[in-house]
């Protein structure tokens, strides 16, 4: 009953102590996120565990998006075989950047352009790496 009473008591409170809150005007544009939607491409070059550093070739293609929220894969060649990995993240509050998470890495981007996105990724396996990109968005 004590327990009932205490929560009570920080509801009012809380309650008496609320800002108010006002509602956005009728027909108020919805925030509008960039599309990052499509198949992006550039080439890198990463540190590898034997000190020497390696050229590749990276494709992220974004195959959904939902306001902020995204959905993808990460493709890369390695030693000679194809790779592709699920990814998921969102657009930053400010929409000029995003970050993706995978199984073992992360990527933060910055949105240069609707063509262009700067992309620094972080491997976190017992393989862990980095590498800075800049990615353009393939013509579809």
């Amino acid at each position: 009953m004590l327990r009932a009473l205490v929560l009570v008591s920080a509801l009012a409170a809380t309650a008496a102590m609320a800002v108010p809150v006002t509602a956005a005007p009728a027909g108020a544009a919805a925030t509008k996120y960039p599309n990052l939607v499509g198949t992006w491409t550039g080439t890198y070059r990463f540190p590898s565990g034997t000190d020497t550093g390696v050229d590749s070739h990276e494709t992220l293609v974004i195959d959904k998006q939902d306001k902020e929220l995204l959905w993808g894969h990460d493709q890369f060649v390695d030693n000679g075989q194809v790779v592709r990995i699920p990814v998921r993240g969102s657009i930053d509050v400010d929409r000029k950047g995003f970050g993706l998470a995978e199984t073992g890495g992360l990527f933060v981007g910055h949105i240069a352009s609707k063509k262009v996105v700067d992309i620094h990724f972080f491997r976190t396996d017992d393989k862990y790496t980095s590498f800075a990109v800049r990615l353009t968005r393939s013509s579809t």
